[in-house]
């Protein structure tokens, strides 16, 4: 239910029939029915000659009368004569107010000559632009009796109250939060060009649900141009206390409403008129504890980075309970922050000294932050340090705050920990002592584990998505590019683990996870387990049945690495197929499907098969070919599955010669080219060091073998495409086919062309980049769209 809502109901049509008792209906969609202690009040609206309004809340309500698909009958008295002219009547304003409470600012208008507060119509504007979770919303804004109400949603209490409150415990887990709130809100502030300015703790609500909120945007900007001048403080109206007009008025909307329609719209304002004084006054932009260094110096010229600066001394508050530098002038506000960072030198901050209001203090050496804050983190210190940064140009930005190991979204694993008696789970032992000790970049990283509540918790990084979502997924279209790229990473991954000798042995594609940027990750270590020596014997029920060695199946306890190898197989041939590949029921089905894609093993193909525990013969079944299988594949793809199903486990390849393997070897390259053919611009923009480092590696003999693989690749899938989309219907998806004709043709010369631009570091790169992406996007959407409408025609025709 909203807080106010204000609906204009006009009888311009018919304004004199105002008999008694006046009656007319409103349509109320924001109510499904209405409670009885609800209050209405009725405003007549009337124009005189000089286009003036006269308002009148005499009338009182009769109703309203629910009459179904939310309409609401109203009756009311007519207009008092006495204080509006029947015939100057134009509409009529109906409030409803609800038992909700609501926040109301109030600012002074002026006199008629300066019109409203610049100020206030800024707020205004902006707040109306802005719709985020963490920037408090405005219900309202209407102007009455010489002051300017805005009508913002509730808020129970601010930031600046809960860190003074010491009955109030602030976990790290609160602090985090509280800041992650922040650096949203302001994310998205400066996305979208607006700089806040006045970023303080007791600007920031928190609502009954813990959510925070930023709030008064009166000294926001619109930022941008590199010419662009602001002032370090404002000229403004107000009274000797600034807290009264720039503060928020809090009202409880009781079920009386009487008193609360006075204070929206009547004329008392004794105390305001009583301490408002006729003069101009500066106010600073940021209270001067939450002001950078190159506001206190004079600048004019500057940009996100006052907002991180104020964010860091809010986030120092939190930690400290107690505001971080308190000057109490400008001059005092210099020396706490030099003798908290120490004084900055030319080669911390070279632009200082052409700063307006520059000048030197005496040398202050910084003393450690560990002694400022004993209790933090070092995660939380390392924040610090780089919202702290003196020159604004090298200090971190939001969205780079956002990204900070601190402020990242975690995943937990709750695992229930069971009786006293049996004490924690040893699988979770297992899995908690293992991740610790690996540490890859495609191997999921466990930040923290601890218990609560009878459970365990595991604390991992956040990833968006995994590779089953990815292949079931029909709306993403997956390139060999991208399947070269997952197999690759999956393989490092792999790689690592088998290295510092490690079995993964839950191989399957959820649990490889991928994240935002497209790093896949390896997952869920519950089932692995170290091994190396020979007379070891692990339990054979492990890894899915989809993914299980045939090893396994035949109920082997002795067995190493090549169970992960043949799980690898099985999730590269899911992502050919886009769909699984071996999805036996049981462990007798799933042998019958393996045999059935691989033949039937052989005495001279696996000689120790048949000392296997609970081997089995099976009906001979030839091995059909795998082009038969895997049509679409590669020569190189179908030799590396083919090595990855060797059935005898000594024999099958290992996960390094995977590496090793031609694809493999060339997919760091070739699947670069073609995955920035796609996604060049944003990946590029975000990645920088990544394509440098992949560019690199890109030499003037693998460029032609770039080439060559390009345009096989391309000849390979334009004839398949051609032919599927002659003899193809609807039903056979013939957009997709032309799309990916389309990519062949368009994205992989576009890719090639970036990485030789790279390589060669040809100048003016990111201009031919620029055309190359502009023409490559604009051919695509001219391809796609002319494919989607062939195919609705086909599609018809067909039907």
């Amino acid at each position: 239910m909203s807080a106010i809502n204000i609906t204009n109901v006009s009888v311009l049509d018919n304004p004199a029939p105002f008999v008694s008792p006046f009656q007319f209906e409103i349509s109320y969609e924001c109510l499904t029915s209405l409670q009885d202690d609800l209050e209405w009040k009725l405003v007549y609206v009337g124009s005189a000659e000089d286009e003036t309004y006269d308002q009148t809340l005499e009338s009182v309500l009769v109703g309203p009368v629910n009459i179904g698909n939310y309409r609401f009958v109203l009756q009311a008295d007519p207009p008092d004569p006495s204080k509006i002219r029947e015939e100057d009547i134009i509409g009529v304003t109906v409030l409803l107010l609800t038992c909700k409470t609501v926040a109301v600012k109030k600012i002074r208008l002026g006199n008629q000559k300066e019109g409203v507060n610049f100020t206030a119509l800024r707020e205004i504007k902006l707040l109306k632009e802005l719709n985020h979770p963490h920037i408090v919303e405005l219900i309202d804004a209407f102007p009455h009796d010489g002051s300017l109400h805005l009508v913002f949603e509730y808020m129970q209490t601010d930031l600046e109250a809960v860190i003074r409150d010491r009955n109030i415990f602030l976990s790290p887990g609160d602090i985090k939060s509280y800041m992650l709130m922040t650096l949203k809100g302001l994310a998205y502030c400066h996305k979208k060009w607006v700089l806040h300015r006045d970023m303080k703790p007791n600007n920031l609500l928190i609502g009954e649900n813990g959510l925070l909120k930023l709030a008064d945007f009166g000294l926001a900007r619109v930022f941008g141009s590199p010419n662009r001048r602001f002032t370090h403080q404002v000229f403004a109206y107000s009274s000797i206390d600034t807290k009264l007009d720039l503060d928020f008025v809090m009202y409880d909307m009781l079920p009386r409403c009487d008193d609360l329609l006075e204070v929206l719209l009547g004329s008392a304002d004794h105390l305001y008129r009583a301490l408002r004084r006729h003069h101009k006054f500066l106010i600073p932009v940021f209270a001067t504890w939450y002001r950078a260094p190159e506001l206190l110096f004079g600048s004019r010229q500057y940009g996100a980075g006052v907002d991180v600066w104020a964010a860091g001394c809010i986030f120092a508050e939190l930690l400290l309970r107690r505001p971080f530098l308190p000057g109490s002038t400008e001059i005092d506000q210099l020396g706490k922050i030099f003798q908290a960072f120490g004084t900055p030198t030319q080669s911390q901050w070279s632009d200082m000294i052409y700063l307006p209001e520059y000048m030197e203090f005496s040398y202050t050496p910084a003393p450690p932050l560990r002694t400022i804050f004993p209790m933090a983190s070092d995660d939380a210190l390392d924040l610090l340090s780089k919202m702290f940064i003196y020159d604004p140009r090298q200090r971190i930005t939001i969205q780079q705050a956002l990204d900070h190991r601190l402020c990242k979204t975690v995943a937990v694993k709750k695992i229930r920990l069971g009786n006293q008696k049996e004490g924690v789970n040893f699988t979770a032992l297992r899995e908690i002592k293992l991740l610790k000790e690996l540490n890859h970049p495609h191997i999921v990283e466990l930040i923290d584990a601890f218990p609560h509540d009878g459970s365990l918790h595991l604390v991992f990084e956040y990833m968006q998505t995994d590779l089953e979502a990815v292949i079931r997924d029909r709306n993403i279209f997956l390139s060999p590019g991208d399947i070269k790229s997952y197999m690759l990473m999956t393989l490092k991954g792999l790689a690592y683990c088998h290295k510092k000798w490690v079995l993964h042995r839950d191989m399957k594609p959820n649990n490889l996870l991928i994240g935002e940027n497209g790093l896949l990750k390896l997952a869920d270590f519950g089932l692995a387990r170290v091994f190396g020596s020979p007379n070891r014997r692990f339990t054979h029920q492990v890894f899915a049945t989809w993914y299980r060695a045939p090893e396994l199946l035949f109920g082997s306890r002795q067995y190493g690495a090549g169970v992960d190898v043949w799980a690898a197989g099985c999730i590269f041939a899911e992502l050919l197929l886009r769909r699984p590949f071996l999805p036996g029921s049981t462990e007798i089905d799933q042998l019958g499907k393996i045999f059935q894609a691989f033949g039937t093993p052989t005495q001279s193909q696996w000689s120790d098969m048949i000392y296997l525990p609970e081997y089995m013969e099976f009906s001979y079944t030839p091995a059909p070919p795998l082009r038969t299988i895997f049509p679409m594949a590669s020569d190189d793809a179908l030799d590396l599955l083919s090595k990855m199903f060797i059935y005898d486990p000594r024999q099958r390849i290992t996960i390094q010669q995977a590496l090793d393997h031609r694809l493999s070897v060339e997919s760091s390259s070739v699947s670069f080219a073609l995955f920035m053919s796609s996604n060049i611009w944003g990946y590029a923009y975000s990645n920088v060091p990544e394509v440098i480092h992949y560019a690199a590696e890109i030499t003037p003999v693998l460029c032609i073998s770039i080439v060559m693989d390009s345009l096989s690749a391309s000849l390979t899938g334009l004839e398949s495409t051609l032919f599927r989309v002659v003899r193809g219907s609807g039903k056979q998806k013939t957009g997709a086919y032309v799309n990916n004709a389309a990519f062949y043709i368009i994205g992989i010369p576009t890719g090639l062309l970036f990485c030789f631009m790279l390589h060669f570091k040809v100048k003016g790169l990111w201009i031919g980049v620029l055309t190359g992406c502009t023409v490559q996007t604009i051919t695509l959407f001219l391809i796609t769209t002319f494919t989607k409408w062939t195919s609705a025609v086909t599609e018809v025709s067909t039907v």
